[in-house]
């Protein structure tokens, strides 16, 4: 049989970082695990979960040593501990912790189906006293979005196209999302990093500056991610932003395809130049999570 056992960390990742402290891999693993379960049925789920479950009891602990003034919040530590590794962060980040609010809401979830009251109980009241962090200390009325991360750095506010990656995740696995103004920042992004920069024919910049400048404070937040233009896609279609969502979207098939003629070699990313990084790169799979978004919406709208 299968070992589906969640690992909490990836060793050297595919920028040669030092990935033992990866703060976005277990939050994804345990929100992945609750979004398999929403395309299976109930019986498959169970056993599934069944199988998962000390695994998952086991990440989300490791998890809360992140939390390290206990008011429910992981705190990045100004290193690469995720997936922006050159971009780092440090204190509660949009990314990350969006991350950690839908994985609480996934373990709560699957505490409840393996009848652990006292989990699903511990992951609901996490979920809402992190929620409550992430919202006074993230929240930016003057960009009208999320902040990149809590520090004092130059690039604290800076405008993320990924601040709702856990939003996304969220309501992937059908659950109610982890930010309250999650459209408001969705629009914000829509504005600033695809229309903002090249008129949206290239994706969506991962950092804009609020003044409508590039963030150049690392190579990362100066490219253009294939695979998180698409996710940023699927997240707007989730919230109702469908014609952004596709217009989002759009960029990246209008110059992968159209204008640098990467075809099936679709990279990581590119920069306002085209310069490419890693060819062929699996994270613009990420597209079908537009059909997957565009799905679960039509599903609410059968249940009326």
């Amino acid at each position: 049989m299968r070992d589906y056992r969640l690992r909490t960390c990836s060793n050297l990742d595919q920028d040669g970082q030092d990935g033992q402290d990866g703060q976005e891999t277990s939050p994804q693993a345990a929100a992945t695990l609750a979004a398999t379960l929403a395309a299976k049925e109930e019986t498959q789920a169970l056993r599934f979960v069944a199988q998962c479950w000390p695994a998952v009891l086991a990440v989300m602990a490791k998890m809360q040593d992140f939390d390290t003034d206990n008011d429910g919040m992981i705190e990045n530590e100004g290193f690469p501990d995720q997936t922006y590794d050159i971009w780092s962060a440090k204190g509660p980040s949009a990314y990350s912790g969006g991350l950690w609010l839908a994985a609480l809401q996934a373990a709560s979830c699957l505490a409840r189906l393996m009848n652990d009251d006292i989990h699903e109980k511990k992951f609901h009241a996490l979920f809402r006293k992190g929620q409550r962090v992430y919202e006074d200390v993230l929240w930016n009325n003057t960009t009208d979005c999320y902040d990149y991360d809590g520090s004092d750095s130059a690039h604290h506010d800076s405008i993320m196209a990924d601040q709702m990656a856990g939003e996304w995740f969220s309501r992937a696995c059908h659950f109610e999302g982890v930010a309250f103004r999650s459209k408001q920042a969705l629009k914000t992004v829509y504005r600033t990093n695809v229309l903002g920069f090249q008129n949206g024919t290239m994706g969506a910049m991962n950092g804009m500056r609020p003044d409508g400048s590039i963030d150049t404070s690392s190579m990362q937040s100066q490219e253009v991610w294939t695979g998180t233009t698409y996710a940023v896609a699927a997240a707007m279609i989730h919230v109702g932003l469908k014609e952004e969502g596709f217009r989002t979207a759009s960029g990246i098939h209008h110059s992968g395809w159209h204008h640098f003629g990467y075809f099936f070699q679709t990279p990581e990313g590119w920069n306002c130049r085209g310069n490419y990084r890693s060819l062929g790169y699996m994270r613009a799979l990420s597209i079908w999570n537009m059909q997957w978004a565009l799905e679960v919406e039509q599903r609410k709208k059968d249940r009326g």
